[in-house]
This record gives C-alpha cells, structure tokens and sequence, in this order.
C-alpha cells in the first residue's frame, strides 16, 4: 500500500555478522534512524554447534558474540538513538523474519556480502530474506558517508510505482526518476529469422514509443512529471546490475505472488550482483 510506504520508519531492524558488508548497513540505518527518531533493534544469530566441535575450531561463544553486538548497540546509543540486542541461535533467515513480524518492523536493513560462485545455488542471507519477507528491505553495498547521489525507481506496468515513490522519498531527498527497460516482446524472433538491421531499427522505434507511451501515463498518474521518465532498451537483468554505485536503487515486489516470482529472478540478480544499495518495496 502507498499509505504504508509513505509512513516514516519508526522500528528498523539490523541484521549483522559483524563483517564489512554489515558494518556499512549499520553506518545506513544509523543515518536513516537519525532522519526519522527511529529504534534500532539489532539482530544476529548463532549458528547452532555442538560445543566441542565450537571449540576444536575456535568459533565465537556466546560471551564473545554478544560483546560484538553490544558494539554495535554502542555505536548507535553514541548517535542518540535508542537501541536493543536480539541475540538468537539457528537460521539468520528465519530470525529476522520473526523479530521483523514480531516488532511490526518497518525497514529491515542487512549487508550486502560477495557471492563466492555466480551460479551459487543457496544465495546470501539478503537474498532469501527478500525473497521469503514482504517487509520494506533496504540492502546495503556501501559506507553511508554521504546522501544517495541519485534515486532510480525501476518500474514497469505492474509496478507499485507510487508506493515505491513514497519509500524512496523517506530516504532520500534527491529527485527520483523512473527507470523503465523495455525489450520488443518478438525481437529475438525477428533476430533468428534473419531479420536487417533496417527491420530490427524499425521494430525497436514501435516498441520504444509504445514503452513511453504506457509508462508516461503511469508516471504522470504518480504525480510526477513525464521528463522523470528514463526509458533503455536491453535486458533489465543486466542494465539494474549496472546502476551506479552511489545510487538508491527502488524496486517493487509487485501486485501479486505470481508476478513476484516472475520479476523474482531480476530482483534476485540484482541483488546478488549489483552494484549500487537496493530498497525492496
């Protein structure tokens, strides 16, 4: 709903490992908590190791995660903002979904870590906690020392293009524009039948001015001017993975549970191997 993306985060979760990708989502939230009056509560879960094994290999005990996470909560008290540890065992997933239901969280933010393998079949905690949570997640790539250069809201026909222009406005205050990708729905049929290079020019003019026509009206109906709209012909998956790093990219989960899993595998590589933080509405 527009209404909810409009509201102000009041409760943001944090979710750390303590590595780098989470120490930038810490610098992000505390910049966002501090914009907004919001709590910050903060969660890390433990893997769950039989206690020999924790010791043979030297994994961290209780006593020294939560010195860890008391760190952090230090670092956000020393903003002056309210903070509180959440320290659980088991699935990192399934911990940030509970603690974001159970405190009617309103942004859940997490670190974005490297992919070992482009084809990793498990994928990062972020990505399958926005595929699995309908919560607003904001993932972060990069140390929070300044605003976000740009806002590209990536939208199409079934986009939740207002409430995404709402979210964005609450993290940021630079102009958004509407960033639509469009592919001709026959161009490789036409490509594979030998079509010219004269043929394929024309084709891709129609589909170009059909694009702009149907996102101009989407646009203008979100009350925004239709020179906000930024149309690029190509594949969406690849041209998001190059949106510019000290962007705020916006993308919409969509209308439907059907066409979350259509759009799922663009947001999934996205996620995985974009450059620039991500806001999932």
């Amino acid at each position: 709903m527009a209404s909810e993306a409009r509201r102000a985060p009041r409760v943001i979760i944090l979710g750390t490992d303590f590595s780098a990708g989470s120490k930038n989502a810490l610098s992000r939230a505390i910049q966002i908590a501090e914009r907004h009056g919001a709590a910050v509560h903060v969660v890390h879960a433990a893997p769950r190791i039989p206690l020999a094994i924790a010791r043979k290999f030297s994994f961290a005990d209780e006593r020294k995660l939560r010195a860890a996470l008391d760190g952090v909560i230090d670092q956000i008290r020393e903003a002056g903002l309210r903070a509180r540890p959440h320290l659980t065992q088991g699935d990192p997933v399934k911990a940030l979904t509970v603690q974001a239901r159970a405190l009617a969280a309103d942004l859940v933010v997490v670190g974005a870590r490297g992919r070992a393998a482009a084809d990793a079949m498990i994928g990062s905690t972020a990505e399958r906690f926005i595929a699995l949570d309908r919560h607003r997640v904001l993932l972060v790539r990069r140390p929070a020392t300044r605003a976000y250069g740009e806002v590209l809201i990536a939208a199409n026909e079934e986009s939740r293009l207002e409430a995404q222009l709402a979210a964005a406005a609450l993290f940021s205050s630079a102009a958004p524009s509407v960033l639509h990708v469009y592919e001709g729905p026959f161009e490789s049929v036409l490509r594979s039948h030998g079509a010219s290079r004269a043929e394929l020019r024309s084709y891709g003019e129609v589909a170009r001015r059909e694009a702009e026509a149907r996102m101009t009206k989407l646009v203008e109906k979100a009350g925004l001017e239709s020179a906000r709209l930024v149309l690029r012909h190509g594949s969406a998956m690849q041209l998001l993975q190059r949106i510019p790093r000290d962007s705020l990219l916006v993308l919409s989960r969509g209308r439907s549970v059907v066409r979350h899993l259509l759009f799922g595998s663009v947001t999934r590589a996205v996620v995985a191997h974009g450059g620039s933080d991500v806001l999932l509405v």
